[in-house]
């Protein structure tokens, strides 16, 4: 375990239990979803280059709006 690791738990295990249950769920929540985006992205390398391409294709070709988000 890390120094930075242990600092964490340490000064997290003075804290009452509600409130190291909700840190430890907010850990692995994120823990979590950051695996399964490194999964989605090792298992679809093929899709994303696809789509890269077909992204500068089409800028190239002239094909695209100018904005942001919020003009979606």
């Amino acid at each position: 375990m890390t120094n930075l690791l242990e600092k964490a738990i340490e000064t997290i295990s003075k804290e009452s239990i509600e409130i190291q249950d909700w840190i430890a769920s907010l850990i692995l929540e994120e823990f979590l979803a950051e695996k399964a985006w490194e999964l989605a992205f090792a298992n679809s390398p093929n899709t994303l280059q696809t789509l890269a391409a077909s992204a500068l294709s089409e800028i190239e070709a002239g094909n695209f709006e100018d904005g942001g988000f919020d003009n979606l």
